[in-house]
């Protein structure tokens, strides 16, 4: 039985090896030419401070400010709490906000959204609880696709809770914001 092993210049390794059966494999490489890989852009933000105040009946941008990983510098975590990558190409993108409850004496209701471009929400993730639970976590994730130029994307919160609300942040596992590239345009 043959094998195949191409060697790298930094000492790994890939190793073809065919079946240890009689059948005949066939390996296609796509009609296109490039590095086989995901090497694109890809974050990982949350927010560093313990509370972000969010108004009632008011869309908030969620302050992410801490970069976990951001392999390309695409994600602005100073001014503008966004991401916009410098490849074309399809992206998951996934979010989760952690609000503490404040004693309203009704139902809160908290809706999460990723939003592209400032205006068009491309996904959104809802929970209606009581105001007596004091933590509440709201998680979505979606794939679209972004230009690699001018295409950028935030995650906002709305909140209605006839007061105001605490968004949950000081550890990466409570509020936090992620996206990769999976497909190159």
């Amino acid at each position: 039985m043959s094998a195949i092993k191409l060697n790298s210049s930094g000492g790994g390794s890939i190793t073809i090896s065919p079946a240890s059966t009689a059948s005949t494999l066939t390996l296609t490489a796509p009609a296109q030419t490039g590095t086989i890989g995901l090497d694109g852009p890809a974050f990982k933000v949350y927010q560093t401070s313990i509370t972000q105040t969010l108004s009632n009946n008011a869309d908030t941008k969620v302050i992410l400010n801490t970069e976990v990983f951001d392999t390309a510098n695409c994600f602005d975590s100073t001014t503008n709490y966004r991401f916009t990558p410098n490849v074309a190409g399809y992206y998951m993108l996934a979010q989760t906000v952690v609000t503490a409850a404040v004693n309203s004496g009704g139902t809160l209701e908290i809706l999460a959204r990723i939003r592209k471009n400032g205006s068009t929400d491309l996904t959104w993730s809802t929970n209606l609880v009581p105001s007596t639970q004091h933590f509440n976590a709201i998680t979505s994730s979606t794939v679209t696709y972004m230009n690699g130029t001018t295409d950028y994307v935030e995650l906002y919160i709305y909140q209605n809770t006839n007061a105001s609300l605490n968004v949950v942040g000081g550890i990466e596992g409570y509020t936090s914001f992620s996206g990769a590239l999976v497909r190159a345009a």
